[in-house]
């Protein structure tokens, strides 16, 4: 059995389990923890094939025997004599850790690192997922731990049934008049087809929104473009920034992914009740002026003494006011779709919402190099000034919705 030998491990995920009898009978201590992860190939054995140094790649955490019938069937996970990695061997925090290649995946290169490290867990909650039809089911979910929490996000989508479709009148004008202008409608060439269906569905849904929305379309499509300008640009460099204020990398993971992840989920949670107790654009624009003020915290904590407390404060307040930010924006996209586009006119938005903000923050660095990290939070906290007094416009000049004109 050739194995593929990984070092420069980062971004484990490695299970924490109650030291239970099942604990006591199975690891045998002292042992190396670490079973979910994502590192780079520093070694392969004589017989490994499309595996090379410097390749990043996970793995599945189970070494199995090859031998037994349940593996010999391709049922490996039935595997009775499977050792578990960070469990029955060394795992991967250790520096090296060597597995078969049949256990190992390549990841696309630029794929975030954290992202990659959770594809083993994710892998688990798919498969029991799609083990037994869901839809229409009420199913329970015990244990909420990395792969329940995922399961709990693929079991909402399988067990919704799919919406009715009602046709839209509009649309359906929309359309037979597009296929008129390009000359497609009523003709049955394969030719003919393609582009009535090009015109259906890339071009309709564009041409509806504008209509819908009229002159205030592009006053909507600048705060798609800017409402996320001050969270993003910020967020490029908050990490560099917690490193270069002398904070360690456990510290820096323990207050973001701790006090960060429960703040997302309240600020989520209180934007959507005060969406649904006030409508969309109060929360709207209470959330730009969160995430724009919030900036100002970090400029505190670039002036002060480096403090946990401080760094712990700044991370929940912008991850409040982040999470509330989102999801009333959230709502206000989707209030902006025609039930007859959802899916193309929502694609739109949410590719508008990103790309100022993922270009604009490509200069982060520049900024900071040569204005420090104060001046670079004032700014980033500037950039969301165009996104308050848009959605204040907003207020006084209401744009009807999909919901309000049918």
């Amino acid at each position: 059995m050739e194995f593929t030998s990984i070092g420069d491990i980062v971004n484990v995920a490695a299970d924490i389990e109650a030291w239970d009898a099942w604990a006591a009978k199975t690891i045998k201590p002292p042992l190396i923890v670490g079973h979910e992860f994502v590192g780079e190939i520093v070694e392969v054995g004589s017989n490994v094939n499309d595996f090379r140094p410097g390749d990043l790649v996970s793995g599945e955490g189970h070494v199995v025997c090859g031998r037994c019938r349940h593996c010999l069937a391709g049922r490996r996970h039935l595997c009775a004599h499977a050792i578990g990695l960070g469990v029955g061997r060394d795992g991967a925090f250790a520096e090296y850790v060597a597995i078969p290649m049949t256990n190992v995946w390549h990841h696309w290169p630029g794929i975030d690192e954290e992202v990659a490290a959770i594809f083993d867990p994710f892998g688990n909650a798919m498969y029991t997922t799609l083990e037994q039809p869901v839809s229409g089911r009420q199913v329970l979910v015990l244990g909420c731990g990395t792969i329940g929490l995922m399961a709990i996000g693929m079991l909402t989508t399988l067990v919704i049934r799919e919406p009715q479709h009602r046709p839209d009148r509009r649309a359906s004008e929309i359309e037979a008049r597009l296929e008129q202008t390009v000359g497609v409608q009523g003709r049955s060439s394969p030719l003919a087809r393609l582009v009535a269906w090009l015109s259906d569905a890339v071009v309709s849904p564009f041409v509806e929104f504008f209509q819908r929305s009229g002159s205030m379309a592009v006053l909507i499509l600048l705060l798609v473009g800017c409402y996320k300008l001050s969270d993003i640009t910020m967020g490029v460099m908050a990490n560099p920034f917690y490193i270069d204020l002398g904070f360690g990398l456990d510290e820096i993971a323990n207050v973001t992914k701790v006090f960060g992840f429960f703040m997302t989920i309240a600020g989520a949670a209180l934007g959507g009740l005060l969406v649904a107790r006030y409508g969309i654009l109060p929360p709207l624009l209470a959330g730009a002026i969160l995430v724009a003020s919030t900036n100002l915290l970090f400029v505190w904590l670039a002036v002060s003494e480096p403090r946990l407390a401080t760094l712990a404060v700044v991370v929940s307040a912008d991850n409040l006011s982040g999470g509330f930010a989102t999801s009333a924006f959230i709502a206000w996209l989707s209030s902006l779709t025609s039930s007859s586009y959802t899916a193309t006119q929502y694609a739109l938005f949410s590719s508008l919402m990103t790309l100022p903000a993922k270009f604009i923050g490509g200069f982060a660095g520049m900024v900071v190099d040569s204005a420090g990290y104060a001046s670079f939070f004032l700014y980033a906290g500037l950039l969301g000034v165009p996104a308050i007094l848009l959605v204040a416009y907003l207020l006084r000049h209401p744009v009807a919705t999909q919901a309000e004109t049918g």
